[in-house]
């Protein structure tokens, strides 16, 4: 429901899209709808959960002729294909196509990160693969924003310049008239699936993208608490609009016919919503974009709503809308058929496959009962007694005959299993892989036969390029959705909801960004194999591989990456991670060679000892000095023992010349005579 009071309805007195009109081109649509419903759609829901087969006696099928065996082929194929498709939410990377929304798109990112599962989007993606995968071949789900309102009184007239005293006291003596407005009890972002049985098209639409289809809607049902106030209906009105007490509801679902009895404490609404570009039913509006909200409540005459989509608003000032620009409903197949806007299933598809395999198993079933072990037996070589114990079946032991036993028993030769059974049910598994474009190895089997590695590497690049594409179309609707999503944060998210999520800093970029005058353009986007769960190898391989290519490129911030490998190893990050340290400043590398006393003398090279830290400081210079006294200085003689025993004296030394060693005798060094080495100089 929405605060804004009704607007004119645009709705003609006559033609298409008068009340007649709609009418009929919504009746038009279920009677299209009705026989894909009761035709496939609920066989192809029955034969995966194999409903014709559950209650199915053998010898009643055997009696009347029909197939015994259930063969779960829908079942396996239907859980692998849609593993495929999508199977976790991926991460939503914004791209601003202005400039100017450059300094918002981090922000906004977080924002709708945040909201995108809360939504419940996982559930409504995973229902919707079940429908386009299984059941109808096509899927539906819409994105809305949902709000309760009450009703509080506030003055008429603005009183921001009053103190708050002046205002209670205006209030007061009724100098302040004041006014009912409608303000916010509580809000959410909600995704629906619609089933295929409740989806509402044109019946001469025939394309592949449905956002071009004129409309699109739905029939729904909601209790009449509820549907009062989304309708703004009246008390006097429920009667006509709920059912009589007592009286029998038909739904047509994907799984079959429900029929239930109305009772008077659930008294159900029954509606249709429909969404359409209002360019293309109003002559007179001259904007594409511009969309248009109709609401018709079975039970009364007309539309009960027919106005502007609330989810986007016209700004005259940018000339351009703001919020959603998207029909809130998102419709996908994974392939189509010319002129066909809804194409068959890959169950329905492969229906006819199921079916032979089906027959073939039961008439081996068949075979295998009928074909029973038969004896002959010569009557006149075998007693009486014995016969009749044998023809009943009882004798089982030594039976005594008169003569050769071959010649008074023998057997029947039983029928041989024809290989052709066997290679007729492999061909039909061939069949359903090529219809459904996945093969053993794609559901987690092994393939039958020798195959090379070559020949699997063509195979599997041929399944990634029609599974991708496929993908592709479902991540497709996914970001259609996430488009409506942020179309309606722009117009409804206010700054008490953004600071929990992006800090006081981030909300104050946010704020940079009018969102209610400026349409903020931005292009979601998520890697396409981002919506496939992967197990904890797969993708610790895949981050392994990441972090050897770009881990010492500098450019990268490897505690996340680190925080995922532990957690995929089953470690909690908080506890094995230590905070990263400090970056050790390292000393300049200097490579000089100093040599001799002028070098030290140079004042550039004292600079770098200095700057390295290599230079010697004033204690060094003053201990190396003492040094050079110490080792010019002549050994002392040593002095008599005085009175006071051995030892050193204490005090003044002796007067006179120090005693010098005596003179060293000198000697005269020569050279060692030449060796002898050669025969010839010995002389002989």
């Amino acid at each position: 429901m929405t605060p804004e009071t009704e607007t004119p309805s645009a709705t003609p007195a006559e033609g298409p899209y008068s009340d007649q009109g709609w009418q009929a081109q919504i009746d038009a649509c279920r009677k299209r709808r009705e026989r894909f419903v009761t035709g496939p759609w609920q066989m192809n829901v029955a034969m995966r959960v194999q409903k014709p087969y559950s209650t199915a006696a053998d010898a009643e099928a055997e009696a009347q002729g029909t197939d015994q065996i259930a063969v779960p082929a829908d079942w396996a194929r239907t859980r692998s294909k849609s593993a495929a498709l999508f199977s976790k939410l991926p991460r939503i990377s914004l791209e601003a196509l202005q400039a100017k929304f450059g300094a918002a798109v981090p922000m906004f990112e977080q924002v709708v990160n945040h909201f995108v599962p809360r939504t419940g989007l996982a559930a409504v993606m995973e229902e919707c693969e079940a429908d386009v995968v299984n059941a109808a071949g096509v899927c539906a789900a819409m994105m809305k924003y949902e709000a309760t309102f009450e009703l509080v009184d506030v003055p008429s007239t603005d009183v921001s310049m009053l103190a708050p005293e002046q205002v209670q006291q205006g209030i007061a003596l009724g100098l302040i008239q004041m006014t009912q407005v409608p303000q916010t009890v509580s809000e959410r972002y909600r995704a629906y699936r619609i089933s295929p049985a409740q989806l509402l098209w044109p019946a001469e639409f025939r394309g592949a993208d449905w956002q071009r289809a004129r409309w699109l809607g739905y029939d729904g049902t909601l209790p009449w608490a509820r549907a009062r106030d989304e309708f703004r209906l009246r008390e006097d009105q429920k009667d006509d609009v709920c059912g009589a007490r007592g009286s029998d509801t038909t739904t047509r679902t994907l799984a079959g016919d429900v029929t239930r009895e109305a009772r008077e404490s659930e008294d159900q609404v029954h509606f249709s919503e429909i969404f359409y570009w209002a360019a293309l039913v109003d002559p007179n509006e001259k904007r594409f974009e511009a969309i248009r909200r109709r609401v018709m409540v079975h039970g009364l005459d007309g539309a009960a709503i027919d106005e502007p989509y609330a989810g986007q608003q016209w700004n005259a000032e940018s000339k351009t809308f703001v919020g959603c620009t998207r029909l809130p409903i998102e419709v996908q197949t994974l392939t189509y058929v010319s002129d066909r806007a809804i194409p068959p299933s890959d169950s329905e598809i492969g229906r006819p496959q199921v079916w032979e395999q089906m027959r073939s198993r039961s008439q081996i079933l068949m075979q295998r009962t009928r074909n029973l072990p038969i004896r002959t037996v010569d009557i006149n070589r075998v007693d009486p007694t014995i016969l009749d114990l044998v023809m009943r079946g009882i004798w089982q032991g030594m039976i005594p005959t008169n003569g050769p036993g071959e010649r008074t028993f023998s057997q029947v030769a039983a029928a041989a299993f024809p290989k052709e059974d066997f290679s007729f049910d492999a061909v039909v598994n061939r069949d359903l892989d090529d219809a459904w474009s996945m093969s053993p190895n794609q559901m987690g089997n092994y393939n039958s036969g020798e195959r090379s590695a070559s020949e699997a590497q063509f195979v599997q690049g041929a399944y990634a390029s029609v599974i991708g594409f496929q993908r592709d179309k479902i991540v497709g609707m996914f970001l259609g959705l996430i488009d409506t999503l942020m179309g309606l944060l722009q117009l409804n998210l206010d700054q008490f909801e953004a600071i929990p999520i992006v800090g006081e800093d981030g909300a104050k970029r946010l704020e940079q960004w009018d969102r209610s005058k400026v349409a903020g353009k931005f292009v979601a986007t998520a890697r396409q194999d981002a919506s496939v769960l992967q197990d904890a190898g797969a993708r610790t391989n895949q981050i392994m591989k990441f972090l050897n290519i770009a881990g010492k490129s500098g450019r990268i911030n490897v505690d996340p990456i680190l925080a995922e490998l532990a957690g995929l190893s089953g470690l909690d990050p908080a506890s094995v991670m230590l905070p990263p340290a400090q970056p050790k400043q390292e000393d300049p590398n200097l490579s000089f060679r100093v040599s001799g006393l002028q070098d030290l003398l140079n004042p550039l090279t004292l600079a770098f000892l200095i700057k390295s830290g290599q230079a010697p400081g004033p204690q060094h210079v003053a201990a190396a000095k003492q040094l050079l006294l110490d080792s010019q200085s002549p050994p002392q003689a040593a002095l008599p023992p005085g009175p006071q025993g051995p030892g050193p004296q204490i005090g003044p030394p002796p007067a006179g010349p120090l005693a010098l060693p005596p003179p060293q005798p000198e000697h005269d060094w020569q050279a060692m005579p030449r060796i002898t080495k050669r025969p010839d100089e010995l002389g002989g």
